[in-house]
Parts: C-alpha cells; sequence; structure tokens
C-alpha cells in the first residue's frame, strides 16, 4: 500500500487517485482517521495536523463514494473537529 496524505478534497484530484489508485486512497484515509481516534482514545489529545488530514479524510470518502450524507461520517468529522487539544 502507497499511502496517500488526505491533503486535498478536491472533486478533480479525487477522480484522478480513484481511476489510479483507488485502494491505496481508500486505506489511507481509513489509516488516517483511524490513527486520529486511536490517539484521542490513548492520550486524551489530538495533533492539529492529524486532526485536519483525518477531517480531509473522513470528507475525500465522502466525496470519491459519492456519498451525500452519512450519519455517521457526519458525526464523526463532528467529533474530531470539537477536539480542541
Amino acid at each position: 500500500m502507497e499511502y496517500i496524505p488526505a491533503d486535498t478534497v478536491t472533486r478533480q484530484e479525487i477522480d484522478n487517485l480513484m481511476n489510479v489508485k483507488e485502494m491505496d486512497m481508500t486505506q489511507s484515509d481509513m489509516v488516517t482517521y483511524a490513527t486520529a481516534f486511536a490517539q484521542i482514545k490513548l492520550t486524551g489529545k489530538v495533533d492539529k495536523q492529524l486532526k485536519e488530514q483525518a477531517i480531509n479524510a473522513l470528507e475525500r470518502l465522502k466525496i470519491a463514494w459519492e456519498i451525500e450524507t452519512s450519519e455517521m461520517i457526519d458525526k464523526m468529522v463532528e467529533d474530531l473537529s470539537s477536539f480542541a487539544k
């Protein structure tokens, strides 16, 4: 697996990644948000950059899979966004 950071969430870049490295992108997104939640669980805080990457990863998944709304993803983004530490 090649890790693909969730630096951007533009439709064009996501479409390009979906055509070339769909599984790498999907797995990278899952690893990113899982790591952010694990860091919160283990340390009680989350690194600012990791938090931003995790939120981007969740948004990128919504765009990639053309999900208009998802209560689960929206709740995960809300939880990450509300974590101030």
